[in-house]
C-alpha cells in the first residue's frame, strides 16, 4: 500500500509539473525552480503537504498507537521534529554549518516548510544544500526507525555537499546562451610545482577501504603513485583523510618544493582548512600531515570534481594481489589510459 500511494504521489507531482506554467499554485512553481535532484523534489513536495509517515502522522490516522520520537523521546515526533528539531537533526545542521558556512533559518512550526522556498529567507544556494540536507536526515531517520544501519552521518553530509556542489557547478558552466557545461579535467600545477591527486575509496558492507594517490609535475610527467587497502576504516570520510595523508608520504622524501594536493572530499578539505579552530576525528592525520609537509616551500590541499580526479580514482579502486603497491617513473598498466586522456585534453 504504501509503495502504491509513493507511485500515485509521484505521478501527481510529474502532471503537475507538466501544467506548471499554467497552475495557479505558486509553492509548486517555487519547488519546480529548485536546483535539487528529482527525489529531492519529490520529497519536499510530500513535507510541504505533510505526506510523511512520521509517528505523529501515523498515530493521528490510527496507524500508530504512540506518536513519540524514537530517537530522543520527545513526546511527538512531527515531520518538522524528525527533520529540524530532534537531536540527530540538531547534530546534523550544526555539522553542516560548520563545514558548509550554511545555516539552517529560523523556521516557524506552522510554515517551515514553505518558509525554506522563500528566497528572502533562504538564498538560491543555501536552499539548495538544505534540501538535499533534509532528505539525507530524512533517509537516516527511517533507516533508524526500520532497523537498518543508519547512515553515517558524515556520509549524508558529504552526499549533500557534493551533490549541491556539482548542481551548482553544472549551474555556472551553462552560458547566457544556454550553452552546454564544460567538464573539469585534470589542470597542470604552476611551473615547478608538483601536484598530488589523491582519493579513497569505502565498502561500508565490509568497514574497509583503499587509498590511492597519483603524483605528476607541472608538465603533466608522471612521476609516482600508490594504492593500498584498509582492512578497517570507520567511514567513506575516514578513507579520504588516510588518502590525505597517504598523498604527502608519497612525495614527502621526493621534494622540498612547492606541492598541491587535490581530492574530490568537500567535506575533508573543510576539515583540514578549520583545523585551527575545529577539532575533529582527524586530528592525528592532520599533525602527521602538516608535519611532513612542513619540508615544503609552500603546500595546499584543493577540492576538486571526481572527473579531475580520476587517475587517484583507479588507484584506490584497483585491487590488486597485494595490500600496498607503489609505482615510480613508470605508471601501472591500468592506469595508463587515465594518464593519456589527462595529456590528451591538456594538449586540445
Amino acid at each position: 500500500m504504501l509503495a502504491a500511494s509513493e507511485a500515485q504521489q509521484r505521478d501527481f507531482v510529474q502532471r503537475k509539473a507538466t501544467n506548471s506554467n499554467h497552475g495557479a499554485d505558486p509553492i509548486w512553481q517555487k519547488l519546480w525552480k529548485c536546483k535539487v535532484p528529482p527525489k529531492v523534489r519529490v520529497f519536499w513536495w510530500r513535507v510541504l503537504n505533510d505526506y510523511l509517515p512520521s509517528r505523529a502522522n501515523l498515530h493521528r490516522r490510527h496507524i500508530d498507537p504512540l506518536s513519540t520520537c524514537d530517537t530522543c523521546g520527545a513526546r511527538e515526533e512531527t515531520t518538522f521534529h524528525a527533520l529540524v528539531e530532534c537531536t540527530y537533526a540538531r547534530r546534523f545542521w550544526i555539522r553542516l554549518r560548520e563545514l558548509s558556512g550554511v545555516k539552517l533559518p529560523n523556521l516557524n512550526p506552522t510554515s517551515w516548510a514553505s518558509a525554506i522556498l522563500d528566497n528572502r529567507i533562504c538564498g538560491v544556494n543555501d536552499q539548495t544544500i538544505i534540501l538535499c540536507g533534509m532528505w539525507s536526515v530524512w533517509r537516516s531517520r527511517n533507516d533508524r526507525r526500520h532497523g537498518k544501519a543508519p547512515i553515517d552521518m558524515a556520509a549524508a553530509i558529504d552526499w549533500a555537499l557534493d551533490d549541491c556542489f556539482h548542481l551548482s557547478a553544472a549551474r555556472e558552466k551553462i552560458n547566457g546562451n544556454g550553452g552546454p557545461s564544460v567538464i573539469q579535467r585534470w589542470q597542470r600545477p604552476p611551473a615547478h610545482t608538483l601536484k598530488v591527486n589523491v582519493d579513497g575509496a569505502f565498502s561500508a558492507d565490509e568497514s574497509s577501504g583503499a587509498i590511492g594517490a597519483v603524483a605528476r609535475d607541472a608538465e603533466g610527467v608522471f612521476l609516482m603513485a600508490m594504492t593500498r587497502r584498509l582492512p578497517a576504516v570507520a567511514s567513506a570520510l575516514a578513507a579520504e583523510a588516510e588518502a590525505l595523508r597517504a598523498g604527502v608520504q608519497l612525495i614527502h622524501t621526493v621534494t622540498n618544493g612547492p606541492v598541491m594536493l587535490e581530492t574530490d572530499s568537500l567535506e575533508v578539505v573543510a576539515l583540514w582548512n578549520n583545523r585551527a579552530t575545529q577539532r575533529s576525528e582527524f586530528t592525528l592525520i592532520f599533525d602527521d600531515i602538516q608535519e611532513l609537509a612542513s619540508s615544503f616551500s609552500s603546500f595546499c590541499i584543493m577540492h576538486v570534481k571526481c572527473t579531475a580526479n580520476m587517475a587517484a580514482h583507479a588507484c584506490a579502486h584497483f585491487v590488486a594481489s597485494s595490500a600496498f603497491e607503489v609505482w615510480a617513473n613508470d605508471a601501472p598498466s591500468f592506469l595508463l589510459q587515465t594518464l593519456q586522456d589527462d595529456c590528451n585534453h591538456i594538449n586540445e
